[in-house]
């Protein structure tokens, strides 16, 4: 990518990994998560939660693979999309979500 895209510098972490296990007909899907906290890899398997490691994760079972923005990886959700929008009767007017949005997107990721 070029300089002039916006995206120069960017660079994303994986911090999420869906396998599935089994044919192209049937099988297992495990997911896999690496927490904020203490960056240790644990994988979710029906009611059984192990920790792993990342090598063990991306391998032939990968199916999907979630990625975060590393400038983006400290972002709470809430100030993405605040909870006190989504609790309002009604929703968000148009000029709140146009402000809102204008806010969420001032420094960010430019296309030109």
């Amino acid at each position: 990518l070029g300089s002039g895209d916006g995206r120069s510098g960017v660079g994303y972490e994986l911090y999420a990994v869906v396998n599935h296990l089994g044919t192209m007909s049937a099988g297992h899907y495990v997911s896999s998560i690496r927490t904020r906290v203490d960056g240790k890899w644990h994988v979710f398997n029906d009611n059984v939660l192990t920790e792993t490691s990342e090598k063990d994760l991306v391998n032939d079972t990968a199916y999907i693979l979630w990625y975060v923005r590393k400038d983006m990886a400290s972002v709470n959700i809430d100030d993405v999309y605040p909870r006190s929008a989504a609790n309002t009767p009604g929703g968000m007017t148009e000029e709140e979500v146009e402000r809102f949005m204008k806010r969420r997107d001032s420094g960010r990721c430019a296309l030109s």
